[in-house]
């Protein structure tokens, strides 16, 4: 029997039976109308007919895997490798996993495993900390890897002790580090030794650096203490008004202590005793010793003036000066009575003492000249040596009478009068004192405490007296100099005329002592000053710069009120720019002298390219030039051309196929 095509009803747009028609490849009457739902194929060897996995249509497939264990290869003998694989249903999906994929399994998932022995030697067992281990269990140190801890070069079995550790060149506790003999902070603070219980260092006990003590008594009782310092300072950290006593105590077991100090209430130095110790403060009630030394220096207050208390060298004994209780009268005399006990006298009182001081006799006279041997009339007090003649006698200071004369060093003379005049110096001539000169201080009434300074070089003074006059030959500069800027000099005697000229632009005027030296204001045909207008001009250290807002202001006024043909100028002064707008109607321009095509003229192109050219209102031509041309010798009216509208393709091949078109239908008309 032959292969049959199967046929099926068409039907059209309305359902209704059209005719019959062959089944074409791909179609298949689907599950819902009774059909197998696909297109089967004759599949491969093997395969079997079964639902698809939409369970909408048949298809053929590979047999699904049944596994009957029993009747199944024994391989409980092989060997298990992670390639291998076995059956796994996954949600209702049967499909074959790898050994591996078990092992990954069980890795990561966490189990109690009960009763179960582990063979150390052939296991091992990671990641097992303290806490894994019960408090009742006890691992023995033979057990362990290391059952002892070296420290330094000595052993310490675990659970055992040692007193001595060898060995060790660096420890560190805490912050403390020692090192050889050397115990540091690994922080730079302190390092602290006894915390409170003291500190006691049998050998030598060297510091290298500071030693701070911040206890309440040091006490030293070595045999020597050796201080290097030259200076040592007591009370430091002192500020502010000083207070409390302070010194160097010594102590003197059942006798009063001795204090080599300062007393600060009576601001002065002492020696002396008392019941104070080393640990008293504040003011001290001593007793003043006494000082014993070679020799005593008495300094005059805030300097380095002192006087000198020495013993004498040829002393054989003890000598005891005992001072008097007051400080005498004026010029008495500091007398002993044998025994070292001083006191004031005057001179006349004392034993067998002459004339030693004019101050001893109120009304002394001389009985001859008075020989200064070689000495001095000074005094010893800030006093003055006052000569004052009896009667009116007068003060001579004679020389020698020769060569001789009266020397005066000191540089300043006082001379007064007690006469209720003004004071005169005469100045005597040469022969027999015939002349003289008198320098005479003004009167009381001029007020003058002028200083006339005497001239350098030699000299003969001139007074109002001569003419009142001084000729020029006797200044050293008898006339002005003066020079203008291209340094041509010029000189005026003194009491001449210094004339000062005008120039151009400059004016100058003479009044009374003053000249007043002008400028002139600048005109078309004079050079002067000039003024500049701040609205058109800017003036700044010494430069003149016009303002452009000022010149842009005056070219768009000139430019803003005239109007060129066809054309309008504007000044934008925000800018400063000028807008030029040309007329853009053509209609206002003459062709045939303007250039412009215009709707009213007619003009002929020649060389010209119109790109994109607009016919008829805003229609674009895309036509090409033959395309154009074809149109020549068209005669067809607009109606007539218009019948072609809707044609799409050509006009030949359509009138073709209508005319076979009509032919078959002659035919089946004729066939009937």
């Amino acid at each position: 029997m032959s292969s049959k095509t199967p046929i099926r009803t068409v039907f059209n747009d309305s359902g209704v039976a059209t005719g019959l028609a062959e089944f074409q490849t791909g179609e298949f009457v689907p599950l819902s109308h009774g059909g197998i739902g696909a297109a089967l194929s004759i599949g491969s060897a093997g395969q079997v007919l079964k639902v698809n996995s939409g369970g909408s249509a048949l298809e053929f497939g590979a047999v699904e895997a049944i596994v009957n264990i029993d009747n199944a290869t024994d391989k409980t003998s092989a060997t298990l490798v992670a390639g291998d694989q076995i059956l796994l249903s996954d949600g209702g999906t049967e499909g074959r996993v790898a050994l591996s994929q078990l092992d990954t399994l069980f890795s990561g998932t966490s189990k109690t495993l009960t009763n179960k022995t582990i063979d150390s030697d052939n296991n091992t067992i990671t990641n097992i900390v303290n806490a894994d281990i019960k408090s009742s269990a006890a691992i023995a140190n033979s057990k362990l890897a290391n059952s002892a801890v070296t420290v330094g070069t000595t052993s310490i079995s675990l659970g055992a002790s040692a007193t001595t550790i060898a060995g060790i060149s660096n420890f560190t506790a805490g912050t403390i580090n020692i090192t050889g003999n050397v115990i540091s902070s690994t922080d730079s603070t302190q390092v602290e030794i006894g915390s409170g219980d003291g500190l006691r260092v049998a050998g030598n006990l060297d510091v290298a650096g500071n030693m701070t003590v911040t206890g309440t008594t040091t006490t030293l009782s070595s045999t020597n203490t050796v201080v290097s310092d030259k200076l040592y300072e007591l009370a430091n950290g002192t500020s502010g008004t000083p207070s409390g006593d302070a010194g160097i105590v010594i102590e003197r077991g059942s006798s009063d202590n001795a204090i080599i100090g300062f007393d600060e209430s009576a601001d002065e130095f002492i020696v002396g005793t008392g019941s104070f110790t080393g640990a008293s403060s504040g003011n001290l009630t001593f007793t003043h010793g006494t000082l014993s030394t070679a020799g005593n220096k008495i300094y005059k207050a805030g300097t380095a003036h002192a006087v000198s208390l020495v013993a004498s060298s040829s002393l054989a004994g003890n000598v005891t000066l005992t001072l008097p209780v007051n400080d005498g009268d004026a010029n008495q005399l500091l007398a002993t009575d044998g025994s070292g006990n001083l006191s004031f006298i005057s001179a006349t009182a004392a034993s067998g003492a002459g004339l030693s001081d004019l101050s001893d006799d109120t009304t002394p006279s001389l009985g001859g000249n008075l020989d200064m041997n070689g000495n001095d009339i000074i005094t010893l007090s800030n006093g003055n040596i006052d000569l004052l003649p009896h009667g009116t006698g007068k003060v001579i200071m004679d020389g020698n009478g020769t060569s001789g004369g009266v020397s005066i060093s000191d540089g300043l003379i006082d001379i007064r009068t007690g006469t209720g005049s003004v004071s005169k110096i005469k100045f005597y001539c040469e022969s027999s004192n015939a002349h003289f000169q008198t320098l005479q201080a003004a009167p009381h009434s001029a007020g003058s405490s002028a200083v006339l300074v005497l001239p350098t070089a030699s000299g003969t003074l001139i007074g109002t007296g001569d003419s009142n006059t001084v000729s020029n030959t006797m200044i050293a500069n008898s006339s002005i100099t003066f020079t203008d800027e291209s340094s041509t000099a010029g000189a005026v005697s003194l009491g001449g005329n210094l004339e000062f000229l005008a120039g151009e632009g400059i004016n100058t005027t003479a009044s009374g002592d003053t000249i007043t030296i002008a400028a002139e204001e600048a005109t078309s045909s004079n050079k002067g000053v000039a003024s500049f207008n701040s609205t058109d001009f800017s003036v700044g250290s010494g430069a003149v710069s016009l303002v452009s807002e000022r010149i842009q202001d005056i070219v768009g006024a000139m430019v803003g009120s005239n109007t060129e043909t066809r054309i309008t100028v504007t000044y934008d002064d925000s800018d400063g720019t000028l807008d030029f707008v040309v007329d853009n109607d053509l209609s206002n321009y003459d062709n045939s002298s303007s250039g412009f095509t215009t709707a009213s003229s007619t003009t002929t192109f020649t060389n010209k390219t119109l790109t994109s050219p607009k016919v008829n209102e805003d229609v674009a031509v895309t036509a090409t030039a033959t395309e154009i041309n074809l149109l020549d010798g068209v005669t067809a009216t607009t109606a007539e051309l218009n019948h072609t509208d809707g044609v799409t393709d050509n006009i030949q091949t359509q009138l073709d196929t209508k005319s076979t078109r009509s032919q078959s239908i002659a035919f089946s008309l004729a066939l009937g």
